[in-house]
């Protein structure tokens, strides 16, 4: 019998520029993530992060260049949970299960286990979003994320709004699940030190307009990333010129 390749599933960017009006935002972006990789994107306020993220959940075209997405599960979390307000906790998280036509039995099952898994009690289930601190409603999304059971998870800054003891716990969670699910990620963020926490590669971006400036190959594995290596990998980034240039430009 033949041996079979396997061939990943991968999203590309390739060649993207784009522009709002007469302010190019994005020159010439050139992205691959792999099945099963995690990548961050790194940089400062204004140099497209959140163009590029809705370009790869499909929210957005380029002006030009290719996007192509191999997955054909992919969910989205952003930095507001959004929720819908008349909706209790379990409804929340199942939502996306009842848009995908999975039955009732079934999807409040997958709910309860997802809830319980993101470290939301029993009294919180039936609890409306008004109801819940602003740390267990973007549990409640992440929750509702993960029930959908995406190939592909795109993270725009979810965890930016959340006090440090939080963020490391939920840091852990999607850690977890990425272990578990062999989930691939695609996630922006301003903050190096979670984007060496959580990311197996890190592309720094440039403003004005947005570009990468420098790709870091973590070689921890995720397990063995503790907070001293965080630390001084985060300030070893911040040493490379390129880097500094490009979080500094915009200061001031």
């Amino acid at each position: 019998m033949a041996n079979r390749t396997l061939v990943k599933r991968t999203l590309a960017l390739n060649g993207i520029t784009h522009a709002f009006g007469l302010d190019e935002v994005l020159s010439g972006i050139d992205i691959t993530v792999a099945e099963g990789e995690v990548v961050a994107l790194v940089g400062p306020s204004g140099c497209g992060k959140t163009t590029l993220l809705n370009m790869a959940a499909d929210l957005l075209e380029p002006d030009t260049g290719s996007v192509r997405n191999d997955f054909t599960a992919t969910a989205c979390l952003f930095q507001e949970p959004r929720l819908l307000p008349w909706k209790r906790t379990l409804e929340n998280i199942a939502w996306g299960l009842k848009v995908q036509g999975v039955g009732r039995c079934e999807r409040e099952q997958r709910a309860v286990q997802m809830a319980t898994d993101v470290g939301l009690a029993e009294q919180d289930f039936t609890k409306f979003p008004h109801e819940l601190s602003g740390g267990m409603r973007q549990r409640v999304a992440l929750a509702r994320a993960l029930a959908v059971r995406p190939q592909l998870l795109l993270l725009d800054e979810p965890f930016s709004a959340l006090d440090i003891g939080l963020k490391r716990e939920l840091h852990e969670l999607l850690l977890t699940e990425i272990g578990q699910r062999s989930l691939t990620v695609l996630f922006i963020t301003h903050d190096l030190m979670e984007a060496v926490r959580l990311a197996d590669r890190i592309l720094v971006l440039a403003a004005d307009p947005g570009r990468i400036v420098h790709t870091y190959n973590n070689q921890r594995a995720p397990q063995q990333r503790d907070l001293d290596y965080q630390c001084s990998t985060t300030a070893a980034l911040l040493n490379e010129s390129v880097v500094d240039s490009a979080f500094s430009s915009t200061l001031g």
